[in-house]
C-alpha cells in the first residue's frame, strides 16, 4: 500500500512535468489550450494510471478485484528478464518506491499520516469558513434585471464581480458598480463573468482545490493550481476581445474593477483580477496572433491523451487473459485440501490450486511479465504469481536467481537460500527468501516467508512465486502445486 502511494506521486510528478513540457510546444496557440493541459495534469492526482489498467483488465475478467499482495518478487523477476542491465522505467520506479516504503519504521508513518491528515484538515477548515462567508454573501444580496444568461445579483460587499457557485452559479456585482465604471466598461466585465460560466471555471476551480487539500505537502501541486488560474483569465480575456469587445474599454474595466473592490478568497469563485494583472492587460492591448491547431498540434495532443489515458487500458486489456481462456475443474485434493484445475490456453500452462484461492488479473504496474496471481486469507495470508518470460536456455538458472538476491536485500528481504529439485525430466531451481512483514497488511506482525520456483520450457521462463505467513504449515503444499504445473507451449 505505502509503496503504491509513492509510486502515485511519482507517476503525477512526472505527468506534470511532461505537461510542463507541452505547454511550451503550445505557447502561441490559445490559452484554452494550455488550460486544460494543465487541468489534465492536476487531475492526474486524483486518478492513479493503475486504475486504468484495472478498468481494462475487468473487460476481460469477470472476477472482483481485490487488494493485491505486495509484488516485490515480480519487479524483481521483470527485471532480471530484462535484456541487458537497463531495466523498464516503471519497474524501476516500483523498485524505489518499493524500497523507501521498506525502510520507513511503522512508527514514522503513523507520524506522516497524522501530519497529512491535519494539513487536510486544516485546509478544511480554511476553506470552509471563507466558502461560508461568501455564502452569507450571496444570500444576502437582491436580484437584478439584467440582461444576462445566468443570474445576476447585488451585493453590499466590497468583492469584485465574480461568479459564486459550483453548480448553479450567479453573478455576484458590488451595489454601485454602475457609479465607477461607464456602461460599455461594465458590459465588458459582465462578458468576462459570463464566460467563466460558459468554461464551468468554478467546478473545475474546485477538483483542484480538492487537489490542493489531499496533496497540500506537494509544492507542484500549488504551483499547477496558479498556472491554472493563469491561463484560465487568459483564454477568457481571449474570449472578451474575439467577441469584440472594445479593448481599450475592457482594459479600463479591468483596472477601475482593481482600483475600487477586493478580489474573491477562493479560488472556485471566478473573478476579473485573477493572473498576472500586468501582463494581461499588455496581452489584451496587444493585438496578438493566436496560432489557430495545425494538424501536427492536433496529433500531438491526440498522442499525449493516448500516452496518458490508452496506453495503461491498452495494457489492461493485453495483459488480462480472457474469461474464455481459463477452464477450472476439480483436481481431486492434496493433503486433505480439495484442489482445483486451473489452464490457460492464452498463456498455455495448467497447474492445481486449492479450490478457495482466487484469482486475480495480473498487476502490469508490477511487471508486465505478470499473468495472473493467486490470493488466500485462510490461515495466514497466501499468494501465488505466476510469471511468463523469455530466456536464452545458454543462461544459467542458478545464476539468475543468485543475481535476484541482490537486488531483494535492497527490499529488505534476506535469509536467502539457492536449492535445486527435479520435476519429471526437468532440473528446476527453487530460491528461499523472508522478510519482516510488519509493513505488509493482514500479516498480524508475522515474517513474509517466499519461495520462488523457476521452471523452463525451451524458450520460455516460468517463475511460480509464492509467499506465505505460515512457512511450516503451507510449504509442503507449495511444492506440491509446483509439481502439478504443466507448460502446454508447443515444442520448437
Amino acid at each position: 500500500m505505502t509503496a503504491a502511494v509513492i509510486d502515485h506521486l511519482w507517476q503525477s510528478t512526472w505527468f506534470a512535468l511532461g505537461a510542463a513540457l507541452l505547454v511550451l510546444v503550445f505557447r502561441g496557440n490559445g490559452a484554452s489550450v494550455r488550460f486544460n493541459i494543465w487541468l489534465a495534469a492536476s487531475l492526474k492526482f486524483l486518478v492513479p494510471l493503475p486504475l486504468f489498467v484495472l478498468i481494462a483488465q475487468q473487460l476481460h475478467w469477470h472476477l472482483p478485484v481485490a487488494a493485491q499482495p505486495s509484488a516485490s518478487v515480480s519487479v524483481v523477476l521483470d527485471q532480471l528478464a530484462a535484456p541487458g542491465p537497463a531495466v523498464s522505467s516503471a519497474a524501476a520506479t516500483h523498485a524505489v518506491s518499493s524500497a523507501v516504503a521498506a525502510h520507513i519504521p511503522p512508527g514514522a508513518w503513523i507520524v506522516i499520516l497524522t501530519l497529512w491528515a491535519g494539513g487536510c484538515a486544516a485546509l478544511i477548515c480554511r476553506r470552509s469558513i471563507q466558502w461560508w462567508r461568501l455564502n452569507s454573501i450571496a444570500w444576502s444580496s437582491s436580484l437584478l434585471d439584467v440582461e444576462a444568461p445566468l443570474p445576476v445579483r447585488s451585493t453590499e460587499s466590497k468583492l469584485e464581480p465574480g461568479l459564486f457557485g459550483i453548480l448553479w452559479p450567479v453573478l455576484l456585482l458590488p451595489e454601485g458598480i454602475a457609479r465607477q465604471l461607464a456602461p460599455e466598461q461594465l458590459d465588458t466585465i459582465i462578458a468576462h463573468e459570463v464566460h467563466h460560466w460558459r468554461r464551468r471555471d468554478n467546478l473545475t476551480a474546485a477538483l483542484h482545490m480538492i487537489v490542493e487539500t489531499l496533496f497540500w505537502f506537494h509544492p507542484l501541486v500549488w504551483w499547477l493550481g496558479n498556472r491554472m488560474i493563469v491561463e484560465r483569465e487568459r483564454a477568457v480575456d481571449e474570449a472578451v476581445v474575439d467577441s469584440g469587445s472594445d479593448r481599450q474599454v475592457y482594459a479600463e474595466g479591468i483596472l477601475k474593477v482593481c482600483q475600487y473592490y477586493v478580489e474573491p478568497p477562493l479560488p472556485c469563485t471566478a473573478g476579473v483580477s485573477g493572473g498576472t494583472l500586468r501582463k494581461r492587460i499588455e496581452e489584451i492591448m496587444t493585438n496578438r496572433t493566436l496560432l489557430q491547431l495545425n494538424f501536427a498540434k492536433k496529433c500531438l495532443l491526440a498522442a499525449a491523451a493516448v500516452a496518458g489515458v490508452g496506453a495503461p487500458i491498452a495494457i489492461g486489456l493485453m495483459t488480462a487473459p480472457s474469461a474464455a481462456a481459463v477452464a477450472q475443474q476439480p483436481a481431486g485434493a492434496i493433503d486433505g485440501i480439495a484442489m482445483k484445475h486451473y489452464e490457460s490456453a492464452e498463456w498455455k500452462f495448467a497447474l492445481d490450486v486449492p479450490k478457495r484461492w482466487n484469482a486475480f488479473p495480473p498487476v502490469s504496474s508490477n511487471s508486465p511479465n505478470e499473468v495472473i496471481r493467486f490470493l488466500s486469507n485462510e490461515n495466514g495470508t497466501h499468494s501465488l504469481i505466476v510469471l511468463r518470460l523469455p530466456y536464452d536456455p545458454r543462461q544459467s538458472l542458478a545464476t539468475l536467481a543468485t543475481a535476484s538476491e541482490k537486488i531483494l536485500t535492497k527490499l529488505n528481504f534476506g535469509n536467502f537460500v539457492l536449492g535445486e529439485t527435479t520435476m519429471g525430466s526437468r532440473t528446476v531451481v527453487t530460491l528461499d527468501f523472508d522478510r519482516p512483514a510488519a509493513d505488509m497488511p493482514g500479516t498480524n506482525g508475522q515474517r513474509w516467508s517466499c519461495r520462488s520456483y523457476y521452471i523452463t520450457d525451451g524458450s520460455l521462463l516460468y517463475v511460480l512465486g509464492f509467499g506465505t505467513t505460515d512457512r511450516q504449515a503451507m510449504f509442503a503444499l507449495y511444492e506440491k502445486m509446483a509439481r502439478t504445473f504443466v507448460s502446454n507451449e508447443p515444442s520448437s
